[in-house]
């Protein structure tokens, strides 16, 4: 369970496994939750850094999961 929770935060709960441009693919859900959050800037803020933080924390994690440093040029 542990390693599927890492798994999908690291990849924004699939959308890194996007086959044709993963990062354009995950922009665009960073675009729509943005828009929806609409001009709160507080909670875009608090938002962002939380994010930030999963994010780091979790990619460090998977790499390990992995064994590999960095899965870019891998086919998944």
């Amino acid at each position: 369970m542990k390693n599927f929770l890492i798994r999908s935060i690291a990849t924004f709960f699939g959308v890194g496994y996007c086959p044709v441009a993963p990062g354009t693919a995950a922009t665009a859900v960073g675009a729509i939750i943005a828009y929806f959050l609409g001009n709160n800037l507080v909670v875009f803020t608090v938002l962002l850094l939380v994010l930030l933080f999963l994010g780091i924390v979790t990619s460090g994690l998977l790499e390990k999961q992995l064994n590999e440093k960095e899965s870019a040029n891998r086919v998944h």
